[in-house]
């Protein structure tokens, strides 16, 4: 079995996990509940999982590893330390990240994911008046 196969598997089965987990929290079709989101979310996950598998059978395409699980340490790291350091902080660090993985170089880096949180601080936080964490460790 190639590497596509069994990551498209993995994909299914965690889609499917989620799908069930999903019918759970009701999904609420006509006023969405807490479900609706997870449900159309691993269905597009099977979906693709569906396709992954028919294309990895077709025709041998190299799986590259490296970044998708840099990217989802990243993402883990970054909801670990949301409440402690705090939106900003937390945001810009994690942006610095993931535009240095994809090859910017670090003044770029570091002014795109300060334009971006500063950005995304102000849509949320100013605009939308969604509260967003201050981080504990700044005496939020």
């Amino acid at each position: 079995m190639k590497k596509g196969q069994i990551a498209s598997l993995l994909f299914l089965l965690v889609g499917i996990y989620v799908l069930y987990v999903s019918f759970k929290l009701k999904i609420g079709f006509s006023s969405p509940g807490p479900g609706f989101l997870p449900f159309f979310s691993s269905s597009i996950l099977i979906i693709l999982s569906v396709v992954l598998y028919m294309k990895s059978k077709a025709d041998e395409v190299p799986i590259y590893w490296k970044r998708p699980v840099l990217v989802f340490t990243l993402l883990f790291t970054y909801a670990l330390v949301l409440e402690l350091l705090g939106f900003l902080v937390a945001t810009i660090l994690f942006m610095i990240f993931i535009f240095a993985l994809c090859g910017f170089k670090l003044p770029r880096s570091v002014i795109y994911s300060l334009s971006a949180s500063f950005l995304s601080y102000i849509v949320f936080k100013i605009l939308l008046q969604v509260p967003l964490p201050r981080g504990s460790l700044f005496g939020g």
